[in-house]
């Protein structure tokens, strides 16, 4: 179980191609990924809070694919590199987390 408590920010964004996205502001007092996410990635994004869904692609932080993946713990990798195998940077993050992410993107639609 993920005990780090991470503050988190949304708001309005471009994308690294100039279009339309929103920024995922992930942080505590030790690290902060900032992912940004197009419009059109959002209903891919929900799809990890589902049972039948523990893998997706969406976003992008640090000039690289986001990957999104479900542990058998419930708990979702935040996997930052150009596949989910061959990472660059991980963060563990919960289920609850990701719902208050979905809120918040919600919240600015």
């Amino acid at each position: 179980m993920v005990n780090a408590n991470f503050d988190t920010t949304i708001d309005h964004a471009f994308n690294g191609n100039g279009h339309p996205a929103f920024i995922i502001k992930i942080a505590n007092q030790f690290i902060e990924i900032n992912i940004y996410i197009s419009i059109d990635q959002v209903e891919e994004l929900k799809k990890i809070t589902t049972d039948s869904v523990t893998y997706i692609k969406a976003g992008e932080s640090a000039n690289s694919p986001v990957h999104w993946k479900k542990g058998d713990d419930g708990e979702i990798y935040i996997l930052i590199g150009e596949d989910c195998e061959s990472w660059d940077i991980v963060l563990t993050i919960s289920i609850d987390l990701i719902a208050e992410i979905i809120t918040g993107i919600n919240d600015l639609v």
